[in-house]
């Protein structure tokens, strides 16, 4: 759209400068006033270019909650807990990647960069996850993570975990276009999940015969988290696209459940939060004014060429 504008722009100096020379080209300026009034209407149904969203870190973030026995919609117990203050919570940043027309539908068609903010401070274990003579072998306190949780899964093993080097993707999902009804979409059938992850964890698990167990877990393969999984009854998962002025807002809930393992033990790692990101939208208003101001200068244009070709007097 933006292209256009300028081209538009581009035809009405042309014209202006042309009409100095020779008012019969007056009527090209009122035509291409009014195409610069029109040209929004000409480009805005077609599909628009994905459009960069800058994520608001400060309004964006993810919490992380394990439980062991099932997703809590099912009764599984939690087994993690922050292990500083916080530090089961982090804040995200990067791009996300949309089209939209603000009014009925929104898609995203890939192309994000969502980042995670690490701690404030170093969380447990260290980058190897520690040794048999503790989580933190060397005394650096850990190393830097996006989470840090303290462990607790009755009975079978207490510990550590931290996620470190988190990369996410959003995308659509094989349905294609959401629809935005009333400014507002459903994000349940959205795509959230890494393209890069590691975690380190120290467990003792020498109450159930199993010793201490460390170990680094850095897949470098995608991970689709599931999208609104296990969603508790009740719970919906919406977003939404709003325009105030030149400034367009995408917020999108977050509830995603990764199944996986530890110690043997089916764990459900569950992700819930929001993201919050802008972009400047070029105002609709502005192309009306630039019309409008056009054909109010020609009256000031027909004066000086009315002279320029006014019979010479002897």
């Amino acid at each position: 759209m933006n292209a256009c504008r300028r081209i538009v722009f581009m035809c009405l100096a042309i014209a202006a400068w042309v009409i100095h020379q020779d008012h019969r080209y007056l009527r090209l300026l009122l035509v291409l006033a009014v195409a610069a009034v029109d040209v929004s209407a000409i480009v805005v149904p077609g599909r628009a270019a994905p459009t960069t969203y800058d994520i608001n870190p400060a309004l964006s973030s993810l919490k992380m909650t394990m439980y062991a026995g099932g997703p809590p919609s099912a009764g599984g117990t939690q087994i993690s807990f922050p292990q500083t203050p916080g530090s089961d919570i982090t804040h995200l940043f990067g791009t996300l990647d949309a089209v939209t027309d603000g009014t009925s539908y929104v898609s995203f068609p890939g192309g994000s960069t969502i980042q995670f903010a690490n701690q404030p401070t170093n969380q447990l274990p260290d980058a190897d996850g520690g040794d048999a003579t503790g989580p933190d072998p060397d005394g650096t306190g850990g190393a830097e993570a996006q989470y840090g949780l303290i462990i607790n899964i009755p009975g079978v093993a207490t510990g550590f975990l931290s996620l470190s080097t988190l990369l996410a993707f959003y995308h659509d999902s094989m349905a294609g276009d959401t629809e935005l009804a009333a400014g507002v979409f459903d994000a349940r059938e959205l795509i959230f999940g890494t393209s890069h992850s590691n975690a380190a964890y120290w467990l003792d698990a020498t109450q159930s015969g199993g010793g201490i167990v460390t170990g680094r877990y850095d897949p470098n393969i995608p991970e689709i988290w599931d999208p609104g999984g296990n969603l508790p009854a009740g719970l919906e998962l919406l977003g939404s696209v709003t325009t105030l002025g030149n400034v367009q807002t995408i917020t999108t809930s977050i509830y995603s459940d990764l199944e996986g393992h530890l110690l043997g033990i089916p764990i459900e790692f569950v992700f819930t939060g929001t993201i919050v990101a802008t972009t400047a939208i070029p105002e609709p208003g502005t192309m009306v004014v630039a019309g409008i101001g056009l054909v109010a200068l020609v009256p000031m244009l027909r004066r000086p060429i009315r002279r320029l070709h006014a019979p010479m007097r002897t």
